[in-house]
């Protein structure tokens, strides 16, 4: 009876239909119509698959046949869904969760930050960091003898093999923020491939910090509207940078550094540096008081940016929503 029983079992569980997401992530825009490709198994024909919000909103429906292979299912994004949601499979009038994925949703066409629209004289000095410490405890000493607060944008690579400095940066009161696993070309990736990278450097800040990042850098600035919007579906904004120093290139001077900052850094913009700078240490000290003489203060990126109903215009600025920077 017992082995009756198993082999009934058996071919109950091998009858179900097998449908899944074919990717772990989606992107699309708001108020506009996209499509989301799932596998199909070819069982359960003729009935209707739903493609559901996380608040039960059916986003999209398709009734299947029982041809096997890949299925386009049409979804339409109203303006109330959020950045970020995870979307689940499910038969029409069933709860059962098929499958699971992430829908980033993106207000097109989604800039990053390059300024803020202030005027109150803040700056961000931020830090590129790659897997090496380089000259992160000398800077962290000249910011504590200037009082200023700055980002830190450090890859994976650089967490997991520093991870007492990476306490230290924050015990001393500055900012941590992602800048990729290993800094590939994220343009080049695919949905899945930028959110299994967003996965990975996340698990090693949580595991060294206790919390995820809310701040995220593209390598090299470059960035598609893939991997943007997977960032912000994911709750991190994207920062780029006003002014880049060139500390970072060989070829550059210790003066050329300290020029270019003074003469095209003003009230809300964000100054690219590097920790393995060959000038860094020496400029900081020369650009640190200079600004602070006349009245600047330097903050974290997550000071600098505006809190409210903000938008991002063509150039990158970050102001309040209904007002012209």
């Amino acid at each position: 009876m017992a082995a009756f029983l198993l082999a009934l079992l058996l071919l109950s569980t091998s009858a179900l239909a097998e449908i899944t997401f074919t990717y772990n992530a989606y992107m699309g825009y708001v108020d506009e119509e996209m499509k989301i490709r799932i596998n199909h198994d070819g069982k359960d024909a003729g009935k209707t698959l739903e493609i559901r919000a996380e608040d039960g909103t059916v986003l999209g429906e398709r009734k299947l046949s029982a041809s096997k292979g890949y299925w386009n299912i049409d979804i339409a994004m109203p303006d109330s869904i959020a950045p970020g949601t995870e979307i689940s499979l499910h038969w029409q009038g069933d709860e059962a969760v098929l499958d699971t994925a992430l829908l980033a949703v993106e207000t097109r066409p989604g800039y990053s930050i390059v300024r803020v629209d202030r005027d109150d004289k803040k700056i961000a000095i931020t830090f590129d960091a790659a897997n090496a410490a380089s000259k992160t405890a000398e800077i962290l000493d000249v910011l504590d003898k200037h009082g200023a607060k700055c980002t830190f944008f450090v890859i994976g690579r650089y967490v997991v093999n520093n991870p007492d400095l990476v306490r230290e940066i924050e015990a001393r009161g500055h900012e941590l923020a992602g800048h990729s696993w290993d800094h590939p070309d994220m343009p080049s990736l695919n949905n899945d491939q930028v959110l299994a990278d967003f996965n990975k450097i996340s698990e090693a800040f949580i595991e060294v910090l206790g919390h995820d990042v809310t701040l995220y850098r593209p390598p090299s600035g470059y960035s598609s509207q893939r991997d943007r919007a997977i960032a912000r579906a994911l709750g991190q904004e994207v920062i780029k940078w006003t002014v880049d120093s060139r500390d970072g290139f060989k070829d550059t001077t210790l003066n050329t550094v300290i020029k270019r900052v003074q003469n095209n850094v003003k009230s809300g913009d964000i100054v690219l540096m590097h920790v393995y700078g060959q000038h860094t240490i020496q400029a900081l000290e020369t650009l640190l008081p200079w600004y602070i003489e006349q009245g600047y203060e330097f903050v974290t990126v997550s000071d600098l940016l505006l809190t409210g109903d903000t938008a991002i215009d063509t150039e990158g600025m970050q102001h309040l929503r209904g007002e012209n920077p």
